[in-house]
């Protein structure tokens, strides 16, 4: 009799353990239907953004081509828009941080801030040179010295 009661609670902590794995591939998969998803909007953005570019260069205003999208799409004019400036400020944002690692990079390794306004690297993230006193601002915002 004593082993029916031992093996119902091992069956039941096996149990137990069946269940944590199932909730864990639960988790994991809709951890990764979610970055699928995300993957999946990310490159829609993409398309969106390339989509407006060309037809920009093409000669249509912004407003104009985030129409003609929209039409496509079968979305908001406002939604396309939305998301073209969703796409820019993650740009802009993307390149300053790119820049500013550039800046306290170079500042580590002892250049002037001059030396630092002109460097080829902080050029190509800035999109142009830097006034040294732009430099020192970029710095002393890093650095936490407002």
């Amino acid at each position: 009799m004593l082993g029916y009661e031992t093996r119902a609670r091992v069956l039941e902590a096996s149990a137990a353990v069946l269940e944590q794995e199932i909730s864990a591939l639960r988790r994991d998969a809709a951890r990764l239907r979610a970055r699928a998803d995300h993957k999946k909007q990310q490159r829609e953005l993409q398309e969106i953004w390339k989509t407006v570019a060309e037809l920009i260069a093409g000669g249509l205003t912004e407003g104009n081509a985030v129409a003609s999208i929209a039409a496509r799409r079968g979305t908001t004019e406002a939604q396309i828009q939305h998301w073209v400036d969703w796409a820019l400020k993650n740009r802009t944002s993307a390149r300053r941080w790119y820049r500013d690692r550039e800046i306290m990079r170079l500042a580590a390794l002892g250049h002037t801030n001059k030396e630092i306004a002109r460097h080829p690297a902080v050029d190509r993230w800035n999109g142009g040179a830097l006034h040294e006193k732009s430099v020192s601002r970029i710095i002393s915002r890093k650095l936490g010295r407002r």
